[in-house]
């Protein structure tokens, strides 16, 4: 899927409508999925085991390349990490179009389970020092009233509130009050961390049996039993048990079953669906019971997810004994009962709502001090619809798509129609049984993933979707992958030969995986070398990304390519670091990668900003493989951002050319292509073209070499 900034021409946003039936007019709303269609994965390039299980998660998810980010995911204290990555998420979603998609922030495995916030919570019971990771980034809506600090730890959860039994769907886009769609009210989103690897952490094997479990449990209505543990401990169950008869009640009323058990674990049974307790210690991994996939489980303490401490049994015990999801708290919560799951949160679960939403809704004051660890996305007790996208025909400036849905699910008919979504933007929509004419001259040229999305019409609005990818012709600009391995080891480089076809010469050949680049190269056509560790261990997919002198940007279809184990080099060579190019737009935040690869450990790198664009302002985090940048108001013409990348092998710079709203330069004739005619226009009319602040001759080689495609791949 394109990703990264758009193509020029897509940057005002247009409604492209499919073809309907006579008379149908349809809202666009967004998708509810428990695939990932409505996830954001946040994956930290520089950390092995987070791109390794990110890029797990995706793959069983089916999360689409344009909603993959990478970036650091955790900065500390709470006002550093809401001054980088809250932006940087919210620039995204704008630059992707993703607003009316997101509904979830997957977290791939980190290291980092909470932020240090001072002076921004109050409890008079005990101090509030630490925000869960996943609460901070669920906060995104909400940061602008947290950081007026002085908030009631117990300040509402908007989704949460009343805790009414009916069932209602989490969107992202709509605002809630007191549990229920209220135009007056507050947006969030949920977030998870898909495991913690510290110490008192999940092993990457658990973590990956447990994507595996959830995913193999959607949809599957297992038999079990939910088990609420009503222990001796008056402090961590009392809070909560006097909730798990009305609950036990309202789940067999389902025709599910619950049991309100007088003991700490549910020893004996080999059924478990559900497990809600309260106890500071116990031993789950070694008890004799059973939960089975797609498990929610938790215990009310103080330390369950406060991994700097041994202090108390730990959340990562539940994933570790077979749960799909569990939430603990990441210092002293004090006992509030609003602060945990509900015992409800089970109901919510049976009544067919995925797992992070469950569990969210079940909470009545937003989680500060929660932490949600497992896949949220885990529905076993729904019947999600299904789906079936084909392209039919395709013809210059149009492409028909044919949509078939249906369902099992008893009293709801199947879904009357569809949604499409390219590059994150809602397309058009078709009906259920017909074909609809997809308009694509608003889009580039090249490849394109378009994701279809049905709705059913039942309470919990289940959802599924399909895509396909279509090959856009419009005005004759074309990249493909000549050759590429299937597979490689960790420790290799891989070479990918690639060009571009047609008339129309590109300046610049990147390869990009989920959007983010890899290798780069002057010119047309290209042999680009890629250190498969840059890929992370697994299944991934790379694109070529053409860059024309007019800004358009045009994909091939991707390539899957397996990667094996392997060691990275234990003496590794100079990290390499790229000149690419990127066209922004004023007053408009981009988050950019700051591009690399290495032969070496990647979490041993470090950055480096040397060079700031003189017509924009940065934010570099924490120092990370990304910064934020907004270009000032009135920027116009060339700019630069020069990096230097650090590793134990030495240290490389790299250069972002950055243009404003505005073509580049490179082609001075303007005949759409790069070639011979414009050495002889730059000789005529000289210009600053490599960014260096003077023109001379620095900028005729520059151009030869783009022409000749000599520049160096590295810079």
């Amino acid at each position: 899927m394109l990703t990264g900034r758009p193509p020029r021409e897509l940057t005002r946003k247009a409604t492209r409508w499919l073809t309907l039936a006579a008379g149908l007019a349809v809202q666009p709303t967004a998708a509810l999925a428990t695939d990932g269609a409505d996830v954001l994965l946040v994956i930290d390039p520089t950390d092995p085991v987070s791109m390794m299980v990110g890029h797990y998660y995706q793959n069983a998810r089916g999360v689409p390349d344009n909603q993959v980010v990478y970036m650091p995911i955790a900065t500390s204290p709470y006002l550093s990490f809401r001054e980088f990555q809250l932006p940087a998420i919210r620039a995204v979603v704008d630059q992707r179009d993703l607003g009316l998609l997101i509904d979830y922030i997957v977290l791939a495995p980190s290291t980092t389970f909470a932020n240090f916030v001072p002076n921004t919570f109050v409890d008079s019971c005990s101090p509030v020092s630490r925000f869960s990771i996943t609460s901070a980034y669920a906060s995104l809506y909400l940061d602008d009233v947290f950081v007026q600090g002085n908030i009631p730890i117990l300040y509402n959860n908007p989704f949460g509130g009343s805790l009414s039994t009916a069932t209602v769907p989490f969107e992202g886009f709509s605002s809630y009050s007191s549990g229920f769609p209220n135009a007056n009210g507050s947006r969030v989103l949920i977030s998870s961390l898909l495991g913690y690897t510290g110490e008192r952490g999940n092993t990457v094997q658990e973590i990956l049996d447990m994507i595996d479990r959830s995913v193999a449990a959607d949809g599957t209505h297992p038999a079990g039993t939910v088990y609420y543990m009503q222990t001796t401990d008056a402090a961590r169950s009392g809070p909560r048990h006097g909730t798990y008869p009305a609950a036990v009640s309202e789940i067999q009323a389902l025709g599910d079953d619950a049991e309100h058990l007088m003991a700490t674990l549910p020893i004996g049974r080999h059924d478990a669906l559900g497990v809600m307790s309260g106890f500071a210690s116990t031993n789950i991994d070694q008890a004799d019971f059973t939960l089975l996939p797609g498990a929610f489980a938790d215990h009310l303490t103080s330390f369950a997810a406060t991994f700097d401490t041994s202090a108390q049994t730990k959340a990562s015990e539940w994933i570790r004994k077979g749960a799909s999801g569990t939430f603990g708290t990441v210092q002293e919560p004090c006992n509030y009962p609003n602060k945990f799951p509900h015992a409800r949160a089970h109901l919510f679960y049976h009544q067919g709502l995925p797992l992070g939403a469950a569990a969210f809704r079940s909470l009545r004051a937003f989680p500060v001090q929660g932490l949600l660890l497992g896949d949220p996305l885990t529905s076993p007790f729904d019947t999600p619809p299904s789906v079936t996208a084909t392209v039919v025909s395709s013809v210059p400036g149009s492409v028909s798509i044919s949509l078939a849905a249906s369902t099992t699910k008893p009293s709801v008919p199947a879904p009357a129609f569809g949604r499409f979504f390219v590059n994150g933007t809602i397309s058009g929509f078709v009906l259920n049984n017909s074909t609809g004419a997809l308009n694509t001259t608003a889009l580039a040229d090249g490849w394109h993933e378009v994701v279809v999305s049905v709705i059913d019409s039942s309470p919990v609005r289940s959802s599924a979707t399909d895509s396909v990818g279509i090959v856009v012709s419009n005005v004759g600009r074309m990249v493909e992958v000549v050759s590429a391995p299937a597979s490689a080891a960790l420790d290799e480089t891989i070479e990918i030969d690639a060009r571009v076809l047609g008339p129309h010469g590109a300046s610049e050949l990147r390869v990009l995986q989920n959007g983010r680049t890899v290798a780069t190269a002057p010119g047309s056509q290209a042999r680009l070398m890629v250190p498969v560790n840059l890929l992370g261990e697994g299944e991934s997919r790379v694109q070529i990304e053409a860059v024309f002198a007019d800004g358009m940007l045009v994909r091939s279809e991707p390539r899957a390519i397996t990667v094996t184990a392997g060691t990275p080099n234990a003496t590794p060579t100079v990290p390499r670091a790229f000149t690419v190019s990127e066209l922004l737009t004023p007053e408009v935040d981009v988050l950019l990668a700051l591009p690399f690869s290495t032969d070496g450990d990647m979490a041993l790198l470090t950055f480096e900003v040397l060079q700031a664009p003189a017509q924009a302002s940065i934010n570099t985090g924490s120092g990370g493989a990304a910064v934020m940048v907004t270009p000032n108001a009135g920027a116009a013409g060339l700019d630069r951002l020069v990096y230097r990348v650090t590793g134990p092998g030495g240290s490389a710079e790299g250069l972002i050319r950055i243009g404003y709203d505005g073509e580049w330069p490179d082609d001075r004739t303007g005949d759409g292509s790069v070639d011979a005619d414009d050495l002889y226009a730059l000789h005529q009319s000289p210009a600053d073209l490599n960014a260096d602040g003077t023109a001379d001759q620095a900028d005729l080689a520059f151009l030869e070499a783009i022409v000749r495609a000599e520049l160096p791949i590295d810079r």
